[in-house]
């Protein structure tokens, strides 16, 4: 599982993009994920957690169906599989 908690935000910066540029909030926070999960009868999930200090930019999402959009800073830092049938593992 994956878990994010915004520490502060860090002031404006540019962002590039197919349309041109322009100043987008710019903010740090830790991105945790939650290792061999154990479910307790009142669901919640306990279980250890790796985190790590990343900043990240605003974005207008508009219609898409995702949160957080993760970099390959994050997504290098372990090995990815995906699936054909919507599943993915992430591993640090």
């Amino acid at each position: 599982m994956l878990y994010l908690v915004l520490d502060w935000f860090r002031g404006r910066t540019m962002m590039s993009g197919v349309t041109g540029q322009k100043p987008v909030d710019q903010y740090s926070f830790s991105l945790g994920f939650l290792l061999s999960p154990t479910a307790h009868p009142d669901g919640s999930l306990s279980g250890p957690i790796i985190a790590r200090s990343v900043q990240g930019l605003e974005f207008n999402k508009g219609v898409a169906s995702f949160d957080v959009l993760l970099g390959r800073d994050i997504i290098c830092s372990g090995a990815l599989s995906l699936s054909f049938d919507g599943h993915f593992l992430l591993s640090l």
